[in-house]
């Protein structure tokens, strides 16, 4: 019998495939969630009208000078249960200045941040501890 359920989202929205190959190569990911990758907020944004991401990983720096803070706050805002986890490159002045987080920043609906360098096995148990409450 053919299997009809469709795996949950996991959005990557990122300007690089690293990240993307990485989570793809974690059993505990791929286990439950569809690795999806974008490489622009435009791209991610029309996928969400196409179907429901249970997580959105972004870069808090995208390229062509877009922010994934903004990317999170329009996907929060049409998207109200999707996860956001945000990717920080720790201790870059220039990302700091750039892409500021502040309180305003984090109430637009940042539930993770996940710091640059991590372990992969860290962000595996952290993708694999998300409830699946609210997205098909």
């Amino acid at each position: 019998m053919k299997n009809t359920m469709t795996k949950p989202a996991l959005m990557i929205v990122a300007g690089h495939y690293a990240m993307e190959v990485l989570l793809r190569r974690m059993p505990d990911v791929v286990a439950v969630y569809e690795v999806v990758g974008c490489r622009r907020g435009a791209e991610a944004l029309a996928l969400l009208e196409q179907r429901q991401v249970a997580i959105l990983l972004t870069d808090r720096k995208l390229p062509y000078g877009a922010s994934g803070l903004k990317l999170a706050k329009t996907i929060k805002a049409r998207s109200p249960h999707t996860i956001v986890m945000l990717i920080e490159e720790a201790g870059l002045e220039e990302v700091e200045k750039a892409y500021p987080i502040t309180t305003e920043n984090l109430e637009v609906g940042v539930d993770y941040r996940i710091r640059l360098p991590y372990w992969e096995h860290d962000l595996a148990a952290t993708i694999a501890g998300v409830p699946l409450t609210g997205s098909a």
